[in-house]
């Protein structure tokens, strides 16, 4: 089905769409295959909802579930969808189960399916979600691979009641309305309910476009040798490269020590998973690791060029480069060791976890920087900083903050009780007091009072009451309830947070 993208988004990198208000929709006519191919008297009377998707958050979808993806006429009036509400996946699907219940709406393909509160199923990182209805089984939701085993309340009957002239839309309701804000990088829709083994070989498979990417090592080893590495696009700022894999063509005995990967003839010291490698070649074909490694971009996929270099590589006991490759121009003059340092990936979790009170061990963040851990920054040399680790530092310091306030003890034991989180941003920013309430607590407790290399408390607090004036223009008591309200707050600190006042010692 062609789609018609409307709204606030934005393209990412590897056709990644970022919904930001924005909704992509069909319309009645190419929507009505699905019900040809699925709910017709012809049909499978079964189907699968496949997704990759990054929740903007964990606060969307507190009162009526977010749409994700919906193939319906309006609010009130479904053939199934995925939405979301907190924590939670949601799974609507219409089907000819009579329901006993006068507040449930067959018609909105009620009652629904949901993810248990306790699991916190839903996570604001990108995640791998499928939904699949049969005869058997009814509906099932599986997360990265994973049944949630969350009990069906409803039998399983046919479809033949699908209303054949609803709309398939992603990101909002076909009436504009119930929105979800993410990104969204791949959405099928099955005719048949993928298997267990199904789902979670796609699930390993990934979401980005992956190439494998070769380097001849000839010269070095022989005819016929190479290394291979499975590459992707990371995000905007950065690529993975993932399990080189070296073919010696027949030669063994010898070991590999230490991979870099350099882009434009540039090895960055940070972030590079393969330097303490130390493997011996037994056979012809050796995976020499099963690890990833983040590599900054450069000057973009189009146009980046990598090179590979070695410590030890077969009787060579020096770094090389593969064939072809130049080497790099001789070091200058060693330069003095800076004083001031970046705290490294370990450091930086840490000094968020005790800031904020939320603790490493909070089973949200931990996942996070587990997800986040290799492309945060790997030592202390501010000279090795790029790009994309101050991505990640932003992406953790967003899961800190959102824990701490979305925790009443939590948030009041840092902000204190007095401040309105449960009025709309109309109000509970309306007043210089009132933000003062978020402000200081966040300066004060952040960056310290009484530290002398820290920036100046009398420059930040105006900075960040710009930046709740950004953040809650134009709001209205409708558009910014009480959940917007949390978010800015955590908005504003994620931004002190992931700061260089935070991170550099």
């Amino acid at each position: 089905m062609n789609l018609d993208l409307t709204g606030t988004y934005e393209w990412e990198t590897g056709g990644a769409v970022a919904f930001d208000g924005a909704r992509a929709m069909s319309n009645p006519v190419d929507s009505k295959k699905l019900y040809n191919e699925i709910a017709s008297g012809s049909g499978t009377q079964e189907y699968s909802i496949e997704a990759w998707i990054i929740p903007e958050n964990t606060t969307q979808g507190e009162n009526d579930p977010a749409r994700i993806i919906t193939y319906s006429d309006g609010p009130d009036h479904r053939n199934f969808m995925m939405g979301q509400s907190l924590y939670k996946y949601v799974f609507r699907n219409r089907n000819q189960t009579p329901v006993s219940d006068p507040m449930v709406s067959k018609a909105n393909g009620e009652p629904a399916l949901v993810t248990a509160d306790a699991d916190e199923d839903l996570q604001a990182n990108l995640q791998h979600a499928v939904m699949t209805y049969d005869q058997a089984h009814g509906r099932r939701i599986y997360v990265n691979g994973v049944d949630t085993e969350d009990p069906e309340v409803l039998g399983a009957s046919l479809l033949l009641n699908w209303n054949p002239d609803y709309t398939f839309a992603i990101g909002r309701e076909t009436t504009n309305n119930r929105t979800w804000r993410g990104v969204v990088k791949m959405v099928a829709i099955f005719r048949t309910a993928l298997t267990p083994g199904q789902i979670k070989q796609n699930f390993d498979s990934g979401s980005a476009q992956r190439f494998n990417l070769r380097f001849g090592l000839d010269s070095t080893l022989g005819a016929g040798a190479w290394i291979e590495f499975t590459v992707s696009e990371f995000d905007a700022y950065s690529y993975l490269f993932c399990a080189p894999t070296l073919e010696t063509n027949g030669r063994t005995g010898f070991s590999v020590q230490t991979i870099r990967v350099a882009v434009n003839g540039v090895a960055p010291v940070a972030s590079q998973s393969f330097r303490t490698l130390d493997t011996p070649i037994t056979m012809s074909r050796t995976q020499l690791s099963t690890q990833c490694q983040v590599v900054p971009k450069d000057l973009g996929a189009d146009q980046d060029m990598f090179h590979i270099f070695f410590d030890v590589l077969g009787n060579l006991s020096e770094p090389i480069a593969d064939i072809g490759a130049n080497p790099p121009p001789p070091p200058g003059p060693a330069m003095p060791f800076p004083g001031i340092g970046i705290r490294d990936f370990a450091e930086i979790n840490d000094t968020m976890g005790k800031l904020t009170a939320v603790g490493v061990t909070n089973p949200t963040v931990r996942a996070t920087y587990l997800e986040l851990q290799q492309q945060l920054p790997g030592n202390n040399d501010p000279k090795a900083f790029v790009s994309a680790q101050q991505v990640g530092i932003a992406r953790l310091s967003l899961e800190y903050c959102d824990q701490m306030v979305e925790n009443g003890g939590l948030r009041t034991a840092f902000f204190g009780s007095s401040f309105p989180f449960t009025e709309p941003a109309t109000t509970a920013f309306d007043t210089q007091a009132e933000r003062d309430m978020i402000i200081d607590p966040l300066v004060d407790k952040m960056l310290g009072t009484t530290l002398a290399n820290q920036p100046n408390q009398t420059d930040v607090r105006p900075v960040l009451n710009t930046l709740l004036d950004e953040l809650t223009a134009g709001c209205t008591d409708t558009s910014c309830p009480a959940t917007f309200t949390r978010n800015a707050v955590k908005g504003v600190c994620s931004a002190v947070l992931s700061s260089a006042a935070a991170q550099i010692h």
